[in-house]
């Protein structure tokens, strides 16, 4: 049998077949670059260095904890763990918050308060000086919802399981229905 390497293959449709087969090119390829990807870790030098010691730099900014401002209702108030009086409780948000007006403020209200106690609540934080203010409540589910604070002196409200914007506010709702993010009122600006 002699070989005629002048021959061209002849591909299905009849005609003659003039491409390269890449395939035995491709698994060469790939197994070379196997090789490279185990050999690489390997041929990392090793060369002996005494590295100074340094001291460990304090963190500054520290994760920021919301504090929480209970209202309960017989219409006793506390500013974090702390039972202040209305007449005390500017005095009480600056000491727990060391006068930090970025600190956000949550608000825990009784379902059963009255209505304008909670503004008035409200306003009084605004009034301070606090811009990231944030209601906590419970939905029917009884999971947790909680505002972010004031964003662009925006506010918005949660009506019948949608997100109501009455001010053009934003809102962004988490995990689907189980807990939303909503703005605060924040003194009608």
């Amino acid at each position: 049998m002699k070989a005629n390497f002048n021959d061209h293959w002849e591909s299905e449709e009849g005609g003659l077949h003039n491409e390269i087969n890449v395939t035995p090119f491709i698994d060469v390829v790939l197994v070379l670059l196997i090789v490279f990807m185990v050999a690489a870790p390997l041929a990392t030098s090793v060369i002996p260095v005494q590295l100074p010691s340094i001291a460990q730099a304090s963190s500054s900014v520290q994760p920021e904890e919301p504090l929480y401002v209970t209202l309960q209702k017989d219409s006793s108030l506390y500013v974090g763990n702390n039972l202040v009086g209305q007449t005390e409780f500017v005095e009480a948000l600056f000491k727990e918050t060391n006068r930090n007006l970025e600190t956000k403020i949550l608000i825990k209200a009784d379902s059963e308060i009255d209505y304008g106690a909670v503004v008035n609540l409200l306003s009084q934080v605004r009034t301070a000086g606090y811009t990231k203010i944030g209601l906590v409540g419970m939905q029917k589910s009884s999971k947790v919802i909680a505002t972010d604070g004031v964003r662009n002196g925006q506010a918005s409200t949660i009506m019948d399981g949608g997100v109501n914007t009455p001010t053009g506010g934003s809102a962004d709702v988490v995990n689907d229905a189980t807990a939303r993010t909503v703005d605060a009122v924040n003194g009608g600006e």
